[in-house]
């Protein structure tokens, strides 16, 4: 029985069936070997996807970051700008005119808006009075529509206060001179 495989395998149809089953065996290992570069490309191909989403990523931050540092010089710049035009002084002429008359300027231009501050929260207090002396007192009204009166004027005198008090005391304090 070997003799016969030895035989058939020495043949000529031995040797081509060997031949054939060789080549597919190497066009299965050529596949295999494709397939293998192809996963490789693929998972390539996702690690720069990835790579490109943690660059984009790091940008948008960056950016965010040079942004808001952009934003705070920016208020800065205008809060300086807005001490130096509160020091500024008409009173500091010469002429007999300008003696009298500019220092009634440089206080109009002081008082203007601590002025308006007061004006606006007295006008808010005469509103609420004035409209509860109109809908006949408090209580002709409907508790839900009285609720909703008071929500509204508290939240309108909460938001003048804290803009006239964070304007006045919070964001106008005395910044340090810079270089001296």
């Amino acid at each position: 029985m070997f003799d016969w495989l030895v035989g058939a395998a020495s043949s000529a149809l031995g040797g081509g069936l060997i031949g054939a089953i060789g080549s597919c065996f190497s066009s299965w290992m050529q596949l295999k070997a494709k397939k293998l570069e192809y996963d490789h490309e693929k998972d390539m191909a996702q690690i720069d996807i990835e790579m490109q989403q943690a660059e984009l990523s790091s940008l948008e931050k960056r950016t965010t970051i040079e942004w808001e540092g952009k934003t705070e010089v920016a208020e800065v710049d205008a809060l300086t700008a807005s001490y130096k035009a509160d020091r500024a002084t008409y009173a500091k002429s010469d002429s007999k005119l300008a003696k009298y008359l500019f220092p009634l300027v440089d206080f109009f231009r002081g008082i203007t808006r601590p002025g308006l501050t007061v004006y606006l929260c007295i006008l808010v207090t005469i509103m609420f009075f004035k409209l509860q002396e109109v809908m006949g007192g408090i209580e002709g009204l409907d508790p839900a529509r009285v609720t909703e009166i008071f929500s509204q004027v508290v939240n309108l005198v909460l938001f003048l206060a804290a803009t006239s008090v964070t304007w006045w005391f919070g964001s106008r304090a005395k910044m340090p001179k810079v270089g001296k």
